[in-house]
């Protein structure tokens, strides 16, 4: 990460969050369902 941009490496993180997070909800969502079973 460069420093003279922290606001650009912020927005790139505000980006991935979301995704992060839905990637661990499906992952959770599926274990769940496998121990249903």
């Amino acid at each position: 990460m460069s420093k003279k941009s922290p606001k650009n490496s912020l927005k790139i993180v505000i980006d991935l969050v979301p995704i992060f997070l839905y990637q661990v909800k499906e992952l959770i969502y599926s274990l769940l369902l496998k121990m249903k079973k």
